[in-house]
């Protein structure tokens, strides 16, 4: 049923190779979105009901989806750190320091607003620390700098992590650093709006949040502020902290890491989107080459988002992708027409003969040169991803009433 109603939402014909159709939707297989539906699961009961969740943990592999699904993902689950929350009064999140959204401001009062209060904090005898995170391609770079005493901290985290996960780390050992050091206050500027979020929450099973919140509790700090900072406007401080954090996914003190449930979470669905794509890969060498000429993996975004395309029209370009159209040697497959072949030239018409040879449209080719001028097949054309190149594509079906 599943299968059947992605394809009438698309608009291809039944006969259309499955596997093309979930890749074309940019959608899960049932199969696939079942082992992250049951991660999940596993993961929600590893906080809100641990009994249930060590009988799945210290048990040998049985045939039940909670088992399966553990059991292939266990390296993960026994790699998530588990930290109680408890939530610290004197921290001050301060989201947006801006009259207006960062678009609307210009740099020169982004630069006015920051200076002044960095210079309030200096003022009060806060210790100042800018915090960025660079996630590279098998590490993540944290950068930590002390305006104050100008010193700086890279730190190289031994996984690829989210943006989010290297900014909390970056956020809690600045914050470390200034307990060390003695501060009684202490300001934390960064550009990461999902982690001022993330340490403002009122619960959280986030170990880097939950640990943030500990080493605030157990200090001499009494005054925590977190300042969120808009990127790639020139404030000085965040330009530093970002060149850190960028130099540290090279050259920074290694730390070995705990997964949150977020991260791991995020590493589960790699794993499952990289067995979908290469399924899908192995079955296109069967069937759906055509597809597969025009998108070889399931990783790239469905074509029509945010497309201007009338939903006929992106039916209509999604068959012509699927390489099943209703055109007469379908119809004739089905029982539908007398022949499959073109009454004009005598060979088979499909949409390619249709399209780019039959002598029916010669003289409205002529009307569209620049799109077969540069196409001499619909693999190419589609490969294109333009839309301008699919609008006067169908401008010339409608033109020469071509049904499909």
């Amino acid at each position: 049923m599943q299968n059947n109603m992605l394809k009438r939402s698309l608009g291809v014909v039944r006969s259309s190779p499955t596997h093309s159709v979930y890749a074309l939707a940019g959608e899960l297989p049932s199969k696939y979105r079942a082992k992250i539906l049951t991660a999940r699961e596993i993961m929600k009961n590893m906080f809100q009901n641990r009994y249930l969740y060590e009988i799945i943990a210290d048990n040998p592999l049985v045939k039940s989806s909670y088992s399966v699904v553990f059991h292939e993902f266990a390296d993960i689950f026994n790699n998530i750190k588990v930290v109680p929350f408890s939530r610290q009064d004197n921290l001050v999140i301060r989201y947006n320091l801006l009259p207006a959204s960062k678009q609307n401001v210009s740099k020169e009062a982004v630069h006015a607003i920051y200076n002044c209060e960095i210079e309030y904090y200096k003022n009060n005898n806060y210790g100042i620390f800018a915090t960025d995170a660079s996630p590279g391609d098998f590490m993540t770079g944290c950068g930590i700098y002390n305006v104050v005493q100008g010193h700086r901290f890279l730190f190289q985290l031994n996984i690829k992590s989210s943006s989010m996960f290297g900014e909390l780390f970056a956020l809690r050992k600045a914050l470390e650093i200034a307990a060390e050091d003695g501060y009684s206050r202490c300001v934390l500027f960064t550009d990461s709006l999902a982690a001022c979020k993330a340490l403002g929450a009122v619960e959280s099973d986030n170990w880097l949040v939950a640990e943030f919140h500990d080493i605030l509790c157990s200090s001499t700090i009494n005054s925590c502020h977190v300042v969120w900072t808009p990127c790639h406007m020139g404030i000085q401080l965040n330009e530093e902290a970002d060149y850190l954090a960028k130099q540290a996914v090279a050259v920074g003190a290694p730390v070995v890491v705990k997964f949150t449930p977020e991260e791991a979470m995020a590493k589960i669905k790699d794993r499952v989107m990289s067995s979908w794509n290469n399924e899908f890969i192995e079955v296109s060498q069967e069937k759906g080459r055509h597809f597969f000429q025009i998108c070889d993996n399931v990783f790239k975004k469905p074509w029509f988002v945010r497309s201007r395309f009338e939903p006929k029209e992106t039916k209509l370009i999604n068959r012509l992708m699927i390489g099943h159209t209703y055109d007469k040697v379908y119809l004739h497959r089905i029982g539908s027409a007398d022949t499959p072949m073109c009454e004009v030239c005598n060979v088979p018409e499909d949409a390619h003969h249709m399209i780019f040879n039959c002598s029916k449209f010669s003289t409205i080719r002529t009307h569209y040169h620049t799109l077969f001028s540069l196409h001499h097949e619909l693999v190419s054309l589609l490969q294109s991803d333009d839309e301008k190149t699919l609008r006067l594509l169908l401008e010339f079906i409608k033109e020469a009433k071509i049904s499909l």
